[in-house]
């Protein structure tokens, strides 16, 4: 049992963990401010096609050749939206898109700790906010030095925020068609929202089909069932649009990253930033 003077402690450690967070996030934005440049990085070169990015067109939302000279698996249509946006704006301002980037970044962030509080309300907000100093690690320089990587981000808001929505107690009708949106666009904000919502929508499916089963009221049963409709209608579409405009081929990249995807990461999170584990037979998975 917590008495007063723990309660005083803990709130103290609570705004020094916040304090430290708010400065690393205040340095690396102002590092990012400091030493940009009006010079795209490696795929940003990419965003550039006979008049693109000045103008808009479905064919070039839905392009997989954006990040390699020959098309990939990621569709990132949600970016080059961003990037369309911007040009029309200030030219596309690089140095302003990767401070940008940056805030966007630190929304996520913030959406993050809300997030662990909406799940664990009983937990130390001091120890919730730890997590986001290791966030906050130099080590992932490269992804706030391109512009283009934004997609991850719109790929991690869109697809957290869904999943969020979509297993909300309440299960009103927004929540279900505004969380199933929101998968929609993480698909078509990287490769990755391809397969998190294939695992999303068999996980929905698991849930909607233990409350239907659980509730006696025929109504209720009728309002479950359509819900689930809705949300396979939704995302299922998303993914098979997707689908039918690119077909997966044999030479899948993502043969590559379920071999050494795993020990990747996991020497990425323990600071070993090696390349070597990214690469096999001259494919690179990054």
């Amino acid at each position: 049992m917590l008495t007063k003077s723990n309660t005083g402690f803990e709130r103290s450690v609570s705004w020094i963990t916040l304090a430290l967070v708010g400065a690393l996030f205040i340095f690396h934005l102002y590092v990012i401010h400091k030493y940009a440049v009006e010079i795209p990085v490696i795929d940003d070169w990419a965003m550039f096609r006979p008049d693109r990015p000045a103008k808009l067109s479905a064919a070039w939302l839905l392009d997989t050749s954006n990040t390699r000279p020959t098309p990939t698996e990621h569709v990132i249509a949600t970016e080059k939206l961003f990037v369309w946006l911007q040009y029309q704006l200030n030219s596309w301002n690089y140095s302003l898109n990767l401070v940008l980037n940056f805030v966007i970044f630190g929304l996520w962030l913030a959406w993050m700790v809300y997030f662990e509080h909406e799940a664990v309300p009983d937990l130390s907000l001091s120890i919730k906010l730890l997590f986001i100093v290791f966030l906050l690690s130099p080590i992932d320089w490269f992804n706030h030095f391109m512009a283009t990587q934004t997609c991850y981000l719109f790929y991690l808001i869109f697809f957290s925020l869904g999943v969020h929505l979509l297993f909300k107690d309440t299960q009103h009708w927004w929540h279900i068609v505004t969380g199933s949106l929101l998968g929609v666009l993480s698909i078509f904000s990287l490769a990755s929202g391809v397969g998190s919502c294939a695992v999303l929508l068999i996980a929905f499916g698991i849930f909607k089909l233990a409350r239907l089963y659980s509730l006696n009221d025929a109504g209720s049963r009728v309002r479950e069932g359509a819900q689930l409709a809705v949300t396979v209608a939704l995302i299922g579409g998303g993914l098979g649009s997707l689908n039918m405009q690119h077909p997966p081929t044999s030479n899948s990249p993502f043969l590559t990253i379920c071999g050494f995807g795993s020990s990747s990461l996991i020497s990425f999170r323990l600071g070993l930033e090696s390349r070597g584990f990214h690469r096999r037979g001259g494919r690179s998975v990054c």
